[in-house]
C-alpha cells in the first residue's frame, strides 16, 4: 500500500521512482495540474502546466489531468517530438487518486501507427476474422445439410422399404 499524501519531498520522490523501469515512468502532478514529480524532467517540477500544448498546438496535458479527475482514469492520443525531430504520436494515461488529490500518469509512444507491426496487427486480425465467419456461417450451414441429408436418407429408405414389399 502505497501512502504519497503523508511523505516529505524526498520520500515522495522515492515512491515515485518505485515505478519507473527502463523508458517506462510515471509522472505526477496535484490537481491543478502542477508538475510534482518527472523522472526525466526535473525542470517542470513545480511549474503549472495548464497551457502546456503538444507538437500539434493542442493542450493535452490539461485535457488529460481534467478527463482523469472527471473520470478517475482516462487516456489519449497526443503528439510529441522526438530527440530526431520527428513528431510521433504517444498514448498518454492517467489516473486520479482521489485521498491523495494527485494525477499519476505515464506515456507510450505508438511506433505502430506507421510500420510493419501495424500491417501485422490488421492480418492477424483478419485470420481471426476469417475464422470467426467460418465458424458463425459455414458450421451452421454444415450443420443444417447434414441434419436435411440424414432426414432425408431416412425418407428414402421408407420408399425403398415400401417398395421392396410390391
Amino acid at each position: 500500500d502505497v501512502t504519497l499524501k503523508s511523505t516529505t519531498s524526498k520520500g515522495f520522490t522515492q515512491t515515485m521512482e518505485r515505478f519507473s523501469v527502463g523508458e517506462n515512468f510515471v509522472w505526477a502532478t496535484n490537481e491543478d495540474g502542477v508538475i510534482l514529480y518527472h523522472p526525466l524532467k526535473n525542470y517542470i517540477v513545480g511549474l503549472g502546466l495548464k497551457n502546456f500544448k503538444d507538437a500539434k498546438g493542442r493542450p493535452f496535458f490539461i485535457q488529460l489531468i481534467s478527463q482523469a479527475i472527471k473520470d478517475g482514469e482516462t487516456s489519449l492520443v497526443y503528439y510529441s517530438q522526438n530527440d530526431k525531430k520527428k513528431i510521433e504520436p504517444k498514448l498518454g494515461y492517467a489516473k486520479y487518486l482521489r485521498d491523495q488529490h494527485l494525477v499519476i500518469g505515464t506515456s507510450e509512444p505508438l511506433h505502430f501507427y506507421n510500420s510493419a507491426t501495424a500491417i501485422h496487427y490488421i492480418r492477424q486480425s483478419l485470420v481471426v476474422l476469417f475464422f470467426l465467419t467460418l465458424i458463425i456461417v459455414v458450421m451452421p450451414v454444415s450443420l443444417f445439410a447434414w441434419w436435411l441429408t440424414r432426414r432425408e436418407k431416412r425418407n428414402l429408405s421408407y420408399i425403398t422399404e415400401g417398395l421392396s414389399k410390391i
